[in-house]
């Protein structure tokens, strides 16, 4: 018995130092890359409607509709004015969702540039509105292909209202990420 619990313990005790001398090294820490928040980021949105014919029903168009502007002026510090309609079938938001702060604002992308942005959010009946939205100016004469999808959570961090789709009336406009 002796025997073969000194050669457990010395393949774990050689196992934990392989391990350890492996590990340490050929570790590499993850790689994320840098986004630098609000750094030449701009974007407006004119009456952006987005329609998904699933959430539609009697009472309810089925569309969300983004209207305003967001900015970094000065540079690294957001800002703008921006608000949402919503009108889908399963929603618990019905109606103006104004964008009350933007906490985090960036843009990424040359060709198709997104702008991506959060912060808190005002709506009727919802304590801790918080929202998270991007828009894809997807710009090409003639062929409507922008995007904008935003999700909202009450102050539980339960979902609120949601949606994403391909705008069918409106205009993005997102500059390009350097």
């Amino acid at each position: 018995m002796k025997t073969a619990c000194a050669m457990v313990l010395s393949r774990l005790l050689c196992i934990g130092i392989l391990t350890g001398l492996v590990g340490s090294v050929h570790a590499l820490g993850l790689q994320i890359p840098q986004i630098d928040g609000c750094t030449n980021a701009l974007g407006s949105a004119e009456s952006a409607t987005v329609k998904i014919p699933a959430r539609a029903d009697a009472q309810h168009s089925g569309e969300f509709v983004i209207n305003g502007k967001v900015s970094c002026s000065p540079p690294n510090y957001p800002g703008g004015q921006m608000s949402m309609k919503i009108s889908m079938s399963d929603s618990q938001i019905q109606g103006l969702v104004t964008l009350s702060s933007f906490e985090y604002v960036v843009s990424t992308g040359k060709h198709t540039p997104t702008l991506y942005f959060s912060g808190q959010c005002k709506a009727e009946g919802v304590a801790g509105c918080r929202y998270w939205l991007f828009m894809t100016d997807n710009a090409k004469p003639g062929v409507r292909l922008d995007v904008a999808g935003f999700l909202i959570l009450d102050g539980n961090g339960q979902r609120v209202a949601y949606g994403t789709g391909v705008l069918v009336r409106g205009e993005i406009n997102v500059a390009p990420a350097p």
